[in-house]
């Protein structure tokens, strides 16, 4: 056989992949051709040159813990995602080990090495802060002051946000920017508007999607980490200094768009992106992330870490004070009732809709119960006597659970508008609400 069947399989060495019987048969090759044995020793050397050495390790439990607080925090959609495994030729990594200060590889989709190397750079980062006290960070997304946390718009402008974290004796947090704020207190979590509305649920925060993992860095890096063996077109870049190490993560949007790509650069995992992290280069810790939607529009950061200190002192008297005067919505209590479960999204589309021509408080109870008093009297000024004229077939998008029903509606003053209403039945009573698009 020839050298380039042997070079070939030096992708499978470095990840460890190769059977016992190709191992051999290479290593015999790579005694007796001394071109193919030196393009080894440098593929060798660049996998080496981008992975942190650190000699601590996690205390015993800790990655399963982790990703059991993952299934806890957010439980994500199964990813449906074949690696597509091309195979190329190996090109000799001589001119990267020069006197420069700067290494960079470029790793390239399909290949192992580079997915070693990068789950190598977030398993570190998972050891280096395995024993978080507190954390305090801030970042500017491009969003809306008043709109859920997971929401981004490219085309918007950066919104500032605060996050602070205890981890000890018990995780607690707060979660701020300028039209809305969400604590948890270590049993359940408060979140409220500008507007004086406010929800109360359990301790799953899954409705901060992509931010949920900044409450824990080190589960962010165990996504990344996973993500890395199981994101199909990914494409990763490793950057390292006497100081920092640069790992580049482009990947697809995740998600379902074959019926509909309403959802698309709706959130980060819903994007083209490409996700920059830095590490210090000593201990593997996290310095910074910057995420860019790539659209065809362009490149445009939506997302800058700009602040992250870890285990400053935090007064949790004030990290979990509340404010006066909120009409606090229980999402924990059971439906009203059940007039919208067992049927379809487009057939619950039409009885909200003409529940709010006459403003049917029994049908609208259940419908609009993420919205609150004040959000519900909003939502009444502006569609109560409204008429559906026409209700289309619902659609899957991108992540959301639910479903996107596009309407046309003939409002009071005669004019006409169109939405997509947002709708899921994912609640124990399985019963349809309104979730956006209103």
């Amino acid at each position: 056989m020839n050298c380039r069947y042997y070079q070939e399989l030096l992708t499978d060495l470095l990840a460890g992949e190769l059977t016992p019987a190709q191992q051999q048969q290479l290593e015999r090759h790579l005694a007796e051709c001394p071109a193919c044995a030196a393009e080894c020793r440098s593929a060798r050397e660049a996998l080496d040159a981008v992975t942190p050495h650190i000699d601590t390790a996690p205390p015993a439990g800790f990655e399963s813990r982790l990703l059991e607080a993952v299934r806890r925090a957010a439980p994500a959609p199964e990813r449906l995602a074949s690696q597509r495994r091309r195979r190329r030729l190996i090109r000799s990594a001589a001119g990267i080990f020069s006197a420069a200060a700067l290494l960079a590889i470029a790793l390239m989709t399909g290949l192992n090495i580079p997915v070693r190397a990068a789950r190598s750079c977030f398993r570190q980062a998972i050891v280096s802060m395995s024993g978080l006290k507190s954390l305090d960070m801030e970042l500017q997304v491009r969003t809306r002051a008043g709109d859920n946390f997971g929401y981004i718009d490219p085309e918007l402008d950066f919104v500032p946000h605060t996050l602070r974290v205890v981890f000890t004796p018990g995780l607690m947090w707060r979660i701020e920017k300028p039209g809305r704020t969400a604590v948890y207190d270590g049993m359940q979590i408060h979140q409220w508007m500008n507007s004086g509305d406010g929800t109360v649920q359990d301790g799953n925060p899954g409705f901060l999607e992509d931010l949920t993992s900044f409450i824990d860095p080190r589960i962010l890096m165990l996504r990344e980490q996973e993500l890395a063996t199981s994101t199909d077109g990914a494409v990763y870049t490793v950057t390292r200094n006497a100081q920092t190490i640069r790992l580049t993560v482009t990947a697809p949007a995740q998600g379902d768009y074959e019926q509909s790509d309403y959802a698309l650069n709706s959130s980060i995992t819903e994007s083209n992106n490409r996700r920059e992290y830095t590490f210090d280069a000593d201990n593997g810790q996290l310095l910074g992330a910057r995420v860019t939607v790539i659209t065809d529009r362009g490149e445009r950061p939506v997302l800058e870490m700009t602040k992250i200190v870890y285990d400053a002192p935090v007064d949790t008297a004030a990290l979990t004070a509340l404010p006066e005067g909120i009409a606090w919505n229980d999402l924990r209590r059971p439906l009203s009732g059940t007039r919208l479960a067992g049927i379809g999204a487009r057939e619950a589309a039409e009885l909200i809709l003409r529940a709010m021509n006459g403003w049917d408080t029994e049908v609208l109870n259940e419908a609009l119960r993420f919205f609150g008093p004040n959000g519900c009297e909003l939502v009444r000024g502006i569609y109560e006597g409204v008429t559906p004229s026409e209700i289309g077939e619902p659609v899957r998008s991108g992540e959301y659970p639910g479903q996107f029903v596009p309407c046309k509606l003939l409002m009071r003053d005669g004019s006409v508008r169109e939405i997509m209403l947002a709708l899921r039945n994912d609640n124990a009573e399985g019963c349809w609400v309104v979730d956006g698009g209103i």
